[in-house]
Formats: structure tokens, sequence, C-alpha cells
């Protein structure tokens, strides 16, 4: 049995799983270090409120944690690139592969590109958390709608690839089990 290549496709999944993963499970722990629940940050990012944020802020602050804040969303930038390589090469494998007509081919297309409008929606809410946190800009209202807009968009695009992923990745299972059976 011959070894087989995993491609640069494969290559690309891997790579970003290497990136992201890691990232995103630290800045998980540094979020709990300095007292932040994910219930909490998804309260305040899609609040449209920048009352709320400011009062978040104050009582980050109030710890002596922006800081830490600021550097955990910088993290979160290169774990976005990550993100993005993962799932954009997990996407085109998918598309790549699955076959005849279906509404899943037909889609395959257009989930695609969704990792990318994930990740450029998540870096623009982190450019703008970051340069508050920071204390180069106060957050104000467009400031708040720009975090709490991409935060929840992009929330409903990831849960929309995730379905759509899963679909996908059943579709393929399905036509080579029966595919074996005839």
């Amino acid at each position: 049995m011959g070894r087989r290549k995993i491609g640069i496709l494969g290559t690309a999944l891997i790579l970003g799983l290497l990136v992201f993963l890691p990232l995103y499970a630290y800045m998980l722990v540094e979020m709990g270090r300095i007292g932040i629940d994910s219930s909490e940050l998804m309260r305040v990012w899609l609040s449209f409120d920048e009352e709320l944020y400011a009062s978040f802020a104050g009582d980050v602050a109030a710890r002596g944690r922006l800081d830490s804040l600021a550097s955990i969303y910088r993290l979160n930038s290169a774990s976005v690139i990550g993100y993005m390589l993962a799932f954009l090469s997990l996407s085109l494998m998918l598309a790549r592969i699955v076959e005849g007509p279906s509404g899943i081919r037909t889609t395959a297309r257009g989930f695609v590109p969704v990792p990318i409008i994930v990740g450029v929606l998540d870096l623009s809410s982190n450019a703008v958390l970051v340069s508050t946190l920071s204390g180069r800009a106060e957050m104000s209202a467009w400031m708040m709608a720009v975090v709490s807009g991409s935060y929840a968009a992009r929330s409903v695009l990831f849960l929309l690839l995730l379905l759509w992923l899963a679909g996908a990745g059943s579709y393929i299972a399905a036509r080579r089990i029966r595919s074996r059976g005839a």
C-alpha cells in the first residue's frame, strides 16, 4: 500500500489547526485568569451598548487587567488567521469531493469564502477592541456597532458553515457507503 500525500490543502488544514487551537485554548485560559467568562463577553459584544462596554472595561481595569485583555485580543488576531486557513482548506477539500447533482454541490462554492468573511469580521472587531482596550480610542456608538454587528454576523455565518460542513461530510460518507454496497 503506497503512501498518500496530504497535498497543499491538507497541509494548510494542519497548519491552520496548529495555529488556531493552541492560541484559542491559551486565550480561554487567560480569560479565566483575569476573571472573564465567555457568557459575559457574549453579553457585552452582542449588546450594541457602549455604556455596557464601558462598565465591562471599567471592571476589568479595576482588577488591573485591561492590558492583559488587550493582549488576548492581539493573540486572537493570530488565532483568526489559523482559523481562516483551517476552515478555508476544509471547505475547499469538501467542495472538491462533493459529486453529482445535489443541493450540497450547488452550495459548495458559496460556502468556500465564508471562513474568510468570518475572519475579516473577527479581525475588524479585534482592531476596534484592541484600540479601545489599549486606551488609544474611546468606545463610540459606531465602534460598538462594528464590534456587536461583526460578532453577531460571524456567529451566524460560523454556525451556517459548521452545518454545511456537517451536511457535506454526511453526504460524501453516504455516497461512499452506497457506492461500496452497489
